[in-house]
């Protein structure tokens, strides 16, 4: 599954080379089911829930999570945690701001830096 699929891109990518995908995003673009195949299927994500059956995921890509800040990462961890099966993968890049410092150091009273 890849998770916050935006445009459908990188889950075509997916797809190339894995049984099946499905992109699930919460920004409905529903010009992406013209592009439903024999093994790609994009969904909507009207809220927090994924929907995805329980343990029905191998693997679930999330790439753009940024920002994500309590209670939201909370929620998100949960429904992956869900709907991945036992012995599941989760791959998920996450930025996050830091606080560096004039000696390039992190310094809690520096300006926050975006990664």
């Amino acid at each position: 599954m890849h998770l916050e699929c935006g445009d459908g891109a990188g889950t075509a990518i997916l797809a190339q080379t894995a049984r099946t995908v499905v992109g699930v995003d919460r920004r409905w673009k529903p010009d992406l089911t013209s592009r439903n195949g024999p093994n790609l299927k994009f969904l909507s994500q009207p809220g927090p829930a994924i929907p995805l059956p329980d343990q029905s995921a191998d693997v679930i890509v999330h790439w753009s999570a940024t920002g994500m800040a309590e209670p939201d990462a909370s929620i998100l961890l949960a429904e992956c945690r869900r709907v991945l099966r036992p012995s599941g993968v989760l791959i998920l890049r996450v930025e996050s701001a830091r606080r560096v410092g004039p000696s390039g150091r992190e310094d809690e009273s520096a300006p926050i830096v975006e990664q």
